[in-house]
Protein backbone atom coordinates (compact mmCIF):
# COMPACT_ATOMS: atom_id res chain seq x y z
CA UNK A 1 0.00 0.00 0.00
CA UNK A 2 1.73 3.79 -1.09
CA UNK A 3 1.78 5.81 1.74
CA UNK A 4 0.44 9.44 0.84
CA UNK A 5 1.88 12.69 2.65
CA UNK A 6 -0.11 15.25 2.39
CA UNK A 7 2.07 19.25 1.98
CA UNK A 8 1.98 20.88 5.17
CA UNK A 9 0.26 23.84 3.82
CA UNK A 10 -2.51 21.63 2.80
CA UNK A 11 -2.58 19.83 6.02
CA UNK A 12 -2.83 23.28 7.75
CA UNK A 13 -5.70 24.29 5.64
CA UNK A 14 -7.78 21.05 5.53
CA UNK A 15 -7.06 19.75 9.40
CA UNK A 16 -6.50 16.31 10.52
CA UNK A 17 -10.01 14.93 9.70
CA UNK A 18 -10.01 16.97 6.26
CA UNK A 19 -6.23 15.34 5.39
CA UNK A 20 -7.72 12.00 6.45
CA UNK A 21 -10.33 12.59 4.36
CA UNK A 22 -8.13 13.39 1.49
CA UNK A 23 -6.12 10.17 2.29
CA UNK A 24 -9.20 7.83 2.31
CA UNK A 25 -10.80 9.83 -1.20
CA UNK A 26 -7.30 9.33 -2.63
CA UNK A 27 -6.82 5.58 -1.48
CA UNK A 28 -10.08 5.07 -1.94
CA UNK A 29 -9.98 6.13 -6.09
CA UNK A 30 -6.26 4.70 -5.81
CA UNK A 31 -8.01 1.39 -4.99
CA UNK A 32 -10.85 1.62 -7.99
CA UNK A 33 -8.17 2.38 -10.08
CA UNK A 34 -6.28 -0.78 -9.95
CA UNK A 35 -9.75 -2.26 -9.72
CA UNK A 36 -10.87 -0.81 -13.07
CA UNK A 37 -6.90 -1.52 -14.39
CA UNK A 38 -6.96 -5.07 -13.24
CA UNK A 39 -10.69 -5.65 -14.77
CA UNK A 40 -9.27 -3.85 -18.26
CA UNK A 41 -6.11 -6.48 -18.05
CA UNK A 42 -8.50 -9.09 -17.22
CA UNK A 43 -10.64 -8.80 -19.99
CA UNK A 44 -7.99 -7.72 -22.53
CA UNK A 45 -6.01 -11.11 -21.36
CA UNK A 46 -8.66 -13.36 -21.78
CA UNK A 47 -9.91 -12.15 -25.52
CA UNK A 48 -6.05 -11.92 -26.31
CA UNK A 49 -6.37 -15.83 -24.65
CA UNK A 50 -9.80 -16.43 -26.95
CA UNK A 51 -8.26 -15.20 -30.07
CA UNK A 52 -4.46 -17.06 -29.51
CA UNK A 53 -6.69 -19.98 -28.65
CA UNK A 54 -8.92 -19.04 -32.00
CA UNK A 55 -6.21 -19.08 -33.94
CA UNK A 56 -4.42 -22.37 -32.21
CA UNK A 57 -7.58 -24.48 -33.24
CA UNK A 58 -7.61 -22.94 -36.86
CA UNK A 59 -3.80 -24.38 -36.91
CA UNK A 60 -4.81 -27.53 -35.41
CA UNK A 61 -8.21 -28.22 -37.92
CA UNK A 62 -5.24 -27.31 -40.65
CA UNK A 63 -2.40 -29.68 -39.88
CA UNK A 64 -5.24 -32.56 -38.72
CA UNK A 65 -6.86 -31.12 -42.74
CA UNK A 66 -3.12 -32.11 -43.59
CA UNK A 67 -2.35 -35.61 -42.19
CA UNK A 68 -5.67 -37.12 -43.35
CA UNK A 69 -4.57 -35.82 -46.38
CA UNK A 70 -1.45 -37.34 -45.77
CA UNK A 71 -2.76 -40.87 -44.69
CA UNK A 72 -5.59 -40.98 -47.40
CA UNK A 73 -2.72 -41.10 -49.63
CA UNK A 74 -0.60 -43.24 -48.07
CA UNK A 75 -3.45 -45.80 -46.97
CA UNK A 76 -3.96 -45.79 -51.21
CA UNK A 77 -0.45 -46.53 -51.69
CA UNK A 78 -0.72 -49.14 -49.21
CA UNK A 79 -3.53 -50.57 -50.80
CA UNK A 80 -1.93 -50.61 -54.24
CA UNK A 81 1.22 -52.15 -52.83
CA UNK A 82 -1.04 -55.00 -51.35
CA UNK A 83 -2.51 -55.47 -54.44
CA UNK A 84 0.60 -55.95 -55.94
CA UNK A 85 1.91 -58.47 -53.50
CA UNK A 86 -1.51 -60.15 -53.98
CA UNK A 87 -0.69 -60.37 -57.45
CA UNK A 88 2.74 -61.90 -56.98
CA UNK A 89 1.63 -64.24 -54.45
CA UNK A 90 -0.85 -65.78 -56.94
CA UNK A 91 1.81 -66.03 -59.67
CA UNK A 92 4.25 -67.26 -57.06
CA UNK A 93 1.26 -69.90 -55.58
CA UNK A 94 0.49 -70.99 -59.46
CA UNK A 95 4.62 -71.56 -60.10
CA UNK A 96 3.88 -73.88 -57.00
CA UNK A 97 1.41 -76.11 -58.14
CA UNK A 98 2.80 -76.09 -61.98
CA UNK A 99 6.06 -77.76 -59.67
CA UNK A 100 4.01 -79.85 -57.59
CA UNK A 101 2.08 -81.30 -60.17
CA UNK A 102 5.29 -81.80 -62.44
CA UNK A 103 7.06 -84.02 -58.80
CA UNK A 104 3.85 -85.69 -58.67
CA UNK A 105 3.93 -86.86 -62.38
CA UNK A 106 7.34 -87.70 -61.87
CA UNK A 107 6.85 -90.13 -58.84
CA UNK A 108 3.73 -91.36 -60.63
CA UNK A 109 6.44 -92.53 -63.18
CA UNK A 110 8.69 -93.48 -60.55
CA UNK A 111 6.46 -95.20 -59.36
CA UNK A 112 4.96 -97.26 -62.40
CA UNK A 113 8.69 -98.16 -63.19
CA UNK A 114 9.05 -99.52 -59.67
CA UNK A 115 6.23 -101.64 -60.25
CA UNK A 116 7.38 -102.79 -63.15
CA UNK A 117 10.75 -103.52 -61.89
CA UNK A 118 8.85 -105.68 -59.21
CA UNK A 119 6.62 -107.79 -61.05
CA UNK A 120 9.76 -108.21 -63.27
CA UNK A 121 11.64 -109.86 -60.20
CA UNK A 122 8.73 -111.41 -59.12
CA UNK A 123 8.62 -113.22 -62.39
CA UNK A 124 12.17 -114.44 -62.12
CA UNK A 125 11.15 -115.59 -58.80
CA UNK A 126 8.66 -117.41 -59.48
CA UNK A 127 10.01 -118.85 -62.90
CA UNK A 128 13.35 -120.11 -61.01
CA UNK A 129 10.84 -121.77 -57.87
CA UNK A 130 8.78 -123.64 -60.55
CA UNK A 131 11.67 -125.19 -61.97
CA UNK A 132 13.05 -126.16 -58.62
CA UNK A 133 9.72 -127.57 -58.01
CA UNK A 134 9.74 -129.24 -61.44
CA UNK A 135 13.49 -130.83 -60.53
CA UNK A 136 12.74 -131.76 -57.58
CA UNK A 137 9.37 -133.90 -58.64
CA UNK A 138 11.50 -135.10 -61.67
CA UNK A 139 14.16 -136.16 -59.33
CA UNK A 140 11.57 -137.81 -57.21
CA UNK A 141 10.09 -139.40 -59.76
CA UNK A 142 12.44 -140.44 -61.71
CA UNK A 143 14.12 -142.78 -58.96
Amino acid sequence: MTVIAIPKSLRERLGDEGSEGLVALISAIDERAREDSLRLLSERFERRLSEEIGKLRAEMHEEIGKLRAEMHEEIGSLRTEMGSLKAEMHDEIGKLRAEMHDEIGKLRVDMGNLRAELIKWMFIFWVGQIAVLGGLIVGLLGR
